[in-house]
């Protein structure tokens, strides 16, 4: 970037240049028990053929991300494979070689004697006069491991479903092999450095140290996980009717996993165990316009998905309908439709004769919430029916695709989870860690004390607004300020547009009343608002004499924050044709440094175009533009947003 750029740098549509920017529900679709289901132990239908579309995708979303960061990881590893490689060649030349030291690369002719290998002039380093064997293990370790992974990717499926044993050998053989590359690495690394070749080692070592650990413990945990007798739950979410961490969870999935095979699931209605659940708590305020009491159905109230997930697995677990059974849940895996649109346009068109529809990717939400919502009354249950038509077509398309369809699979995956359509959370602290270092968990960002930074993400909650969110484009404008005694002033501008007044349902051609949620950072002070929508929420029962409990992160909601982030919250109502914009002035105290950091986190489901405009603080300008004023525009923004500036006195 020209440093005497004196204008406002606008930045479009990237999302890393330089290494500055960071970009690290099917509602009312199941009602009643067991819409679908399959026990071993009842000997039921095999899992293959009762949804298994669905869980074909839960299980490549483990074994995809594990995959794309070991991809990552290995990347790593194969640089320093070069590094070694090349050393040894400076090596051959010296005539100390005999063994053929290979790995995707042109084999050394070495020449071993008998005798120990003695390198000239170090004649007492010890391990040092083992060079070529430890790079020859190192790179059959390597091998071993893209074999193992490669196992992976062609079985690892069909393992969960069919033969959990040989999937837990694999991903033994797997973290063994790991731990192993980190080992010789290490001693590789040793020996070079001590032959004075420190400088030839690909920089990468340090970083790769820390993804081999984050791997090796991110398949122990997923061992544990997987080894136990533990439970899953796979949220289904609808984008056409939003909340905080999601879509709305209309449905959901309960999978219990025994010695690494699926041993039982079912798929049920979120209303299901909240009918069955007695305590009684008392929602957060805007929940009140619905719902008189807080159960898993709403549990994603809260932006950060680990609170909202931990949150569901206590309402779940509280359920007459899993307590009784003593079920233990592992963990939360969080899917939105578009996820599963991914999934319908890699199979392409699946024709439905018995209702006289072809499903696309572009019509599956309508055309499923239409026979759903629209014909329950008079189909009642059978209504359901629909998706065990589906499934089992859905899977005979998947198990016919081929190596070149398998890869869109597993790259579908891997968008689905940078897009933030799926989160996940786990208990188990090694699978959790490393979910963390994938960025897949959803979570808030935290910074460091005293860090000189702001923060945005905007949540939006649709609350008895019919399924209007697919038809809501929004637009976020952030005007920030750097004052000279580091106060950052903001004006927050969101635009949102309803275009639905054409459809034909009703529900979505309803006002879209939504309860939106700022947060920024914990010290931020609200000093102007504009556009929103004044509405007095009235409780539905006298929560003290009904002898309803206080949920304590409710509380903590009701006093203005979550997560560490100050929470603003506003509601905005648009009707179908029109427009609405929510104004936002405030502010916050801080302290000038030399170095400032703007985060912004998208919202799951949610496509929203960001506008960010910062000033420096008098005197200053940006080392970056040169120039006092730095501005970045995208019409669609990455999940996780890290723009870091410099300021320079001038």
């Amino acid at each position: 970037m020209d440093n005497n750029f004196k204008k406002p740098a606008v930045v479009k549509d990237v999302k890393n240049p330089g290494g500055e920017f960071e970009e690290k529900t099917f509602d009312g679709l199941f009602k009643g028990r067991g819409v679908s289901s399959f026990s071993r132990k009842r000997g039921g239908i095999p899992p293959k053929i009762i949804f298994s579309g669905i869980f074909f995708l839960i299980a490549a979303l483990g074994i995809g991300s594990f995959l794309h960061y070991r991809s990552e990881t290995m990347k790593s590893v194969a640089d320093l494979q070069k590094s070694f490689m090349k050393i040894a060649g400076i090596l051959d030349q010296s005539n100390i070689g005999s063994r053929s030291v290979s790995s995707g690369a042109e084999p050394l002719d070495w020449t071993l004697s008998e005798n120990p290998l003695i390198f000239p002039g170090i004649d007492s380093l010890g391990e040092g006069q083992r060079f070529p064997e430890y790079l020859v293990a190192f790179n059959k370790d390597i091998d071993a491991a893209e074999t193992e992974i490669s196992d992976l990717r062609q079985n690892g499926l069909e393992w969960l479903f069919e033969d959990g044993e040989a999937l837990m050998r694999s991903l033994d053989r797997l973290e063994n092999t790991i731990v192993s590359i980190n080992n010789k690495a290490a001693a590789l690394r040793n020996i070079v450095s001590k032959l004075g070749f420190a400088g030839r080692i690909s920089p990468v070592y340090l970083n790769l140290q820390a993804g081999l650990y984050t791997v090796k413990d991110g398949i122990s945990g997923l061992k544990e996980t997987l080894s136990g007798n533990g439970h899953l739950i796979f949220l289904f979410e609808n984008v056409s009717e939003i909340r905080p961490a999601g879509g709305f969870n209309g449905s959901y999935a309960d999978v219990a996993i025994k010695n690494g095979e699926i041993e039982n699931l079912e798929v049920n209605d979120i209303f299901y165990p909240d009918q069955h659940f007695e305590e009684k708590i008392v929602p957060p305020k805007p929940l009140q316009v619905i719902a008189k009491d807080w159960g898993a159905r709403d549990a994603n109230w809260f932006f950060d998905f680990p609170s909202s997930a931990e949150k569901t697995i206590s309402f779940l677990s509280g359920s007459s309908v899993y307590k009784d059974e003593g079920v233990e849940f592992t963990g939360v895996v969080a899917i939105n439709s578009r996820a599963v649109e991914r999934i319908l346009e890699i199979c392409g068109p699946i024709e439905l004769p018995e209702y006289k529809l072809v499903l696309t990717k572009d019509n599956f939400l309508n055309e499923i919430q239409e026979e759903v919502s629209l014909n329950s009354a008079s189909k009642g249950s059978a209504r359901k029916q629909i998706l065990k038509v589906l499934a089992p077509k859905i899977l005979e398309k998947i198990r016919q695709f081929d190596d070149a369809e398998k890869e869109k699979l597993f790259a579908s995956v891997i968008e689905s989870l940078n897009r933030k359509d799926v989160r996940v959370y786990f208990k188990n602290k090694k699978l959790a860690a490393a979910a963390e270092v994938l960025s897949i968990t959803g979570s808030v960002y935290k910074f460091s004390e005293g860090d000189y930074a702001d923060y945005l993400a905007v949540a939006n909650a649709n609350i008895n607004g019919g399924k209007t969110d697919i038809f809501m484009n929004q637009e976020i404008s952030l005007k920030s300020e750097l004052s000279a005694d580091g106060t950052i002033k903001n004006n927050l501008e969101i635009t949102r547009t309803h275009t639905g007044q054409n459809e034909k349902l009703s529900f979505y051609k309803a006002t879209n009343q939504d309860y939106i949620q700022i947060l920024a950072p914990r010290d931020a002070k609200a000093l102007k608002v504009s556009g929103n929508t004044t509405r007095t929420v009235s409780s539905k029962v006298d929560y003290v004499k009904s002898g309803y409990a206080k949920d304590p992160d409710v509380e903590i909601f009701e006093s203005g924050f979550q997560s560490g982030k100050k929470i603003l919250g506003y509601w905005l109502d648009v009707k179908p044709g029109k427009t609405g914009k929510l104004s936002v002035s405030y502010e916050q105290p801080s302290m000038v440094r030399p170095h400032f950091r703007f985060v912004y986190e998208k919202q799951s489901g949610v496509e929203s175009a960001l506008k960010y405009e910062v000033s420096a603080p008098p005197g200053y300008v940006f080392k970056e533009t040169g120039g006092s004023v730095f501005a970045y525009e995208s019409a669609d923004p990455p999940k996780r947003l890290i723009i870091d500036l410099n300021l320079e006195h001038i």
